[in-house]
């Protein structure tokens, strides 16, 4: 009786082990980085951009037309990183957004790309493709 005892608990600390491992393993690794950048799209004007986390403030930005600002962190293991912006364009109003959030950004491998167009700030990926309506719209 006591072999069977210690082979059911054996097997059971095996199960767990087991179990802890695919949980660890569906997560990102702890040194994986992720990232934000904001390039503007707009014909005519520069958008000030100022963005910030619980415990990271970016700054004042002001991005030139065609030109964009980028960043990046470390702590994605959480998937409570959070970063957002507010947008300012002269000819277009204001606009605030989230521009990182750690349980949305696993679908963009933790690296997201926006677009400041004409009708609001888009959402795209490392390969350009961008998202035809705009996660915020101007004014917002």
């Amino acid at each position: 009786m006591s072999k069977l005892l210690l082979i059911s608990n054996k097997l059971r600390v095996g199960v767990v082990l087991v179990a802890a491992l695919l949980v660890m393993a569906a997560r990102p690794s702890i040194s994986k980085k992720g990232s934000v950048s904001i390039g503007n799209r707009l014909p005519t004007s520069e958008v000030t951009a100022r963005c910030q986390s619980k415990d990271n403030d970016i700054g004042r930005h002001d991005i030139a037309v065609g030109d964009s600002i980028a960043w990046s962190f470390g702590d994605v293991f959480t998937y409570e990183t959070l970063f957002w912006c507010d947008l300012n364009a002269t000819d277009y109003g204001l606009l605030s957004f989230d521009a990182y959030r750690g349980n949305d950004a696993e679908f963009y491998d933790y690296h997201l790309h926006w677009f400041v167009e004409k009708d609001g700030v888009h959402v795209g990926n490392l390969i350009g493709m961008v998202d035809p309506s705009p996660t915020k719209k101007w004014g917002n």
